[in-house]
């Protein structure tokens, strides 16, 4: 039986965006399914002493350029990031979709779309509303859940995990115990996938 596709993203993450439009149809080709596990990058940055690209003047200058080439080659809207992207956590919007469990990839392409092609600031209530209510789950209670002390120990919890297991930027993929690091590594998450027994 063929490992599941476990993709750790975090909303604040472009590349996790880009990454999202094809971690399913990748899993889906190769007869398993992918897991969404949204985790805390700033987290992941601080403990293993990296540094965002934006913050590094060269890649930040480079960064929108790449985003860009990104979108062209598959085909999305225009890369717009939101009004201060670079300081705003993601955090809340990270746990609404913990909270979601198998409709996670529902709500995260939705919201990943909303954040990154229409420049919307992540964690605003409303704008999270819009994208749970495409799901079908109950808004309210999802809402809620993600405020609370469990859900906020499971993604704390979830973020120590992939950071235990080497992961130090996002996205990170795993097939088994074999880990991958960055949108532009998924072709090499797919070969993976079509080795594993």
């Amino acid at each position: 039986m063929k490992p599941v596709l476990e993709f750790f993203f975090d909303f604040m993450s472009p590349y996790s965006y880009l990454s999202s439009v094809r971690v399913d149809d990748i899993a889906e080709r190769q007869g398993t399914r992918a897991q969404w596990k949204p985790v805390h990058l700033p987290g992941i940055v601080k403990a293993t002493k990296n540094v965002t690209p934006i913050l590094v003047p060269a890649k930040g200058a480079h960064m929108m350029k790449d985003l860009n080439d990104w979108t062209q080659f598959l085909k999305l809207p225009s890369m717009k990031l939101p009004e201060n992207f670079a300081n705003e956590s993601m955090a809340y919007c990270n746990r609404v979709a913990l909270c979601c469990g198998e409709q996670a990839n529902v709500f995260a392409k939705l919201h990943f779309h909303r954040i990154f092609a229409g420049g919307a600031a992540g964690n605003d209530p409303e704008v999270i509303r819009r994208s749970l209510a495409k799901t079908g789950l109950d808004v309210e209670a999802i809402l809620a859940a993600a405020n609370s002390d469990d859900v906020k120990a499971k993604y704390r919890a979830e973020t120590e995990a992939v950071i235990a297991r080497g992961a130090f930027g996002l996205p990170t993929f795993f097939v088994g115990d074999d880990m991958y690091v960055g949108n532009d590594r998924l072709d090499f998450v797919e070969r993976a996938l079509e080795r594993a027994k």
